[in-house]
């Protein structure tokens, strides 16, 4: 009987190993689709622009940062957001904003471009 059991048991082990689900990636951080620039706010030699950008799941993501790369007065923004879950989240897409802060621009004209789909989502603006 014992040995019935020692033989059965490597087979339970296997069997009950495959029900377990195997874990998932750890969340991280990827870049997000700008989908529109909701308002340009020009205050001196400052400018703040707001976007809302696109999220795949209601929820289950955050914001986690912006980036700024300048070439003279062209800057392009990049928006950054994590899956905070591993759990099942609502199959709805979702828009959250941010806002990217230029501050100290000499007089001049701007372009602002930020990341989208497959284009790119732009302004261009007059600093006195």
């Amino acid at each position: 009987m014992r040995k019935r059991i020692y033989l059965l048991l490597p087979v339970m082990i296997f069997i009950l190993g495959s029900c377990i689900e195997p874990f998932s990636d750890p969340p991280r951080t990827i870049q997000v689709p700008v989908e529109f620039i909701e308002s340009v706010t020009i205050q001196n030699q400052n400018v703040n622009i707001k976007v809302g950008f696109f999220i795949p799941e209601i929820g289950c993501w955050k914001f986690v940062r912006n980036e700024i790369k300048q070439n003279n007065n062209f800057l392009n923004g990049k928006v950054f957001a994590r899956r905070i879950t591993d759990g099942g989240c609502f199959q709805q897409p979702d828009i959250l904003y941010t806002e990217f802060n230029f501050t100290n621009l000499k007089s001049g004209v701007y372009t602002f471009e930020f990341d989208s789909f497959e284009n790119k989502i732009d302004t261009t603006i007059y600093i006195p």
